[in-house]
């Protein structure tokens, strides 16, 4: 399977029962180390967010919380919700939460990484970020959403908390 996986979405291989050279032990340190980073690396860089689900967010939300307790660091928690003006409209809902989605993964930077919350909210994890660069990545949000003509009968509410490298934290509630 990774003889395939490895040559791209064309990639193809007649199975056979004996094992080809790269897919076997590998003796060489190096070769083995190069191997596994190959597997484990990311292949479509498009520099957007990373959309993961909640098992994975919560694994990665623990490390970076375990590597900025010990190293120090900053992160900004936001959860976005969205709702309609007028109560009903869950389809239009829906697709607004699929277009709002988007747009954040592309607003935000490739080091940041979200989950959706329930088919409306979205919980953001941005990573090394001053509280003014926090602040300027909301208000980017928040300018888009209030220019996107889509999203016209949802409303958008936030919440926010900072972290710095003492353990401080300020929570906001927006919306």
């Amino acid at each position: 399977m990774y003889t395939v996986k490895k040559n791209g979405k064309h990639g193809y291989y007649i199975y056979s029962q004996k094992v080809d050279s790269d897919e076997g032990d590998i003796s060489d340190p190096e070769e083995k180390l190069e191997r596994i980073i190959r597997i484990v690396e990311e292949r479509n860089d498009n520099g957007e967010a990373l959309l993961l689900g909640s098992d994975s967010f919560a694994l990665i939300y623990r490390f970076i919380m375990r590597f900025y307790k010990r190293y120090g660091g900053t992160a900004a928690l936001l959860l976005f919700t969205l709702s309609m003006e007028e109560d009903g409209d869950n389809l239009k809902l829906l697709d607004i939460s699929e277009q709002f989605c988007a747009l954040l993964q592309k607003t935000l930077r490739m080091s940041d990484i979200m989950m959706r919350n329930g088919s409306n909210s979205f919980f953001v994890l941005l990573t090394e970020r001053t509280r003014a660069e926090a602040d300027g990545a909301i208000n980017r949000i928040l300018d888009i959403w209030d220019k996107t003509e889509h999203f016209e009968g949802a409303r958008i509410s936030h919440t926010f908390k900072y972290i710095n490298p003492s353990g401080y934290t300020e929570t906001e509630i927006n919306g």
